[in-house]
């Protein structure tokens, strides 16, 4: 399963489920991908990973007692790219209801 991101003009997306959340690039550019992840249990696998179309280009999984995670990449991007945050874990606390809080933000050039 996948959802569609909405206009990042906007700012920030919530994205507090498993899931693969897509975002299809507007403009030729440095794209800057930032996510946060909080309210982490404490046997928390949650994995944070973000790809340009097939390609992983970076990834992190907490560790056990971490209560937040944090992944911020700038990426060479071309019209109609599709970024992709993939958000995963091997631990079933991570698939309950509201597991964790975590929010999306994609910007075209920088992270302000």
């Amino acid at each position: 399963m996948s959802t569609t991101l909405a206009n990042f003009n906007a700012g920030l997306q919530q994205i507090n489920a498993l899931n693969t959340y897509d975002y299809t690039v507007g403009s030729t550019a440095t794209h800057v991908v930032s996510v946060q992840a909080t309210g982490l249990k404490d046997t928390s696998a949650l994995k944070i990973e973000i790809f340009n179309g097939a390609s992983s280009k970076g990834s992190i999984t907490a560790a056990n007692g971490q209560e937040e995670l944090n992944l911020t990449l700038s990426l060479p991007c071309n019209v109609n790219d599709v970024l992709h945050i993939a958000l995963t874990s091997a631990q079933s606390v991570d698939n309950q209801l509201n597991p964790f809080q975590a929010v999306a933000r994609i910007n075209v050039g920088s992270s302000n």
